[in-house]
């Protein structure tokens, strides 16, 4: 009994883990997912980037560089793409600064990231919401900052 119990213990805990990510996991996942739809469309549109356009940039320390905003409109299955969503993109006001000024919906101003693509297709995250700094850990870095979306 205390054998069949403990089992069913583990089994709840796996599902729970499994169906449930850790906030920081939840990112890395998103990041995965984001990776997958920039290569498809790269793959299906000549290597051509999906981007809101050329000067619309951000700058990381780490990774040193500048990047590109991806335009998340183009990677919604609604468009053919891989998302079913704008995965914690923060919406800013302004043209050409956010993931979805290409025209995609669902970027918040409770989120806090902006993805990004280097010239290869390299997908980073810029944590961009002021008002959390205080819980960010590097707002010039790639990665989970502490805080998700």
């Amino acid at each position: 009994m205390i054998i069949a119990s403990l089992f069913i213990y583990v089994l709840t805990a796996i599902a729970i883990i499994i169906t449930t990510p850790a906030i920081g996991c939840a990112k890395v996942y998103y990041k995965d997912v984001i990776q997958n739809a920039v290569a498809d469309y790269m793959t299906h549109h000549s290597s051509q980037l999906p981007i809101i356009n050329e000067n619309a940039t951000f700058t990381l320390t780490s990774p040193n560089g500048s990047y590109y905003i991806i335009n998340m409109s183009l990677l919604l299955e609604s468009n053919g793409g891989f998302l079913n969503e704008t995965p914690g993109c923060i919406e800013l006001e302004g043209p050409d600064n956010d993931n979805c000024d290409g025209g995609a919906t669902g970027c918040s101003n409770t989120s806090h990231y902006i993805w990004g693509i280097d010239a290869n297709g390299n997908v980073v995250s810029k944590f961009i919401n002021s008002s959390d700094m205080n819980i960010c850990q590097c707002n010039t870095c790639d990665g989970y900052q502490g805080v998700w979306p």
